[in-house]
């Protein structure tokens, strides 16, 4: 109940956000932490959406692109997850988790 809550929570966040930054203005550490909360109830497809979008911020781009990986291994996409992490490890060599992955 209480991670359906804290979802609940940061959906209410990003809506007070966009109302009033406009759709531009959606924090991209609440998006990711929204996708975090919606694949932990299950919901990955879900959870896909809110990493994509909030990989369009330069500063979470690989956490959430990380965390989109693993929705597509969660949802049957191992190809998919493998040719993400190793994208994320061609960027950046050092990112272990990813390196871990592939």
């Amino acid at each position: 109940a209480a991670l359906a809550e804290a979802a609940a929570d940061l959906q209410r966040s990003l809506e007070l956000e966009e109302a009033q930054l406009g759709a531009g203005g959606v924090n991209s550490l609440v998006l990711n932490n929204l996708g975090n909360c919606k694949g932990a109830l299950g919901d990955w497809d879900g959870a896909k959406e809110d990493y994509l979008a909030a990989a369009q911020d330069p500063s979470m781009e690989e956490v959430a692109r990380a965390n989109y990986a693993l929705a597509l291994f969660q949802t049957g996409d191992g190809v998919g997850a493998l040719r993400e992490a190793r994208a994320l490890v061609r960027r950046d060599p050092q990112f272990w988790d990813m390196r871990a992955a592939t």
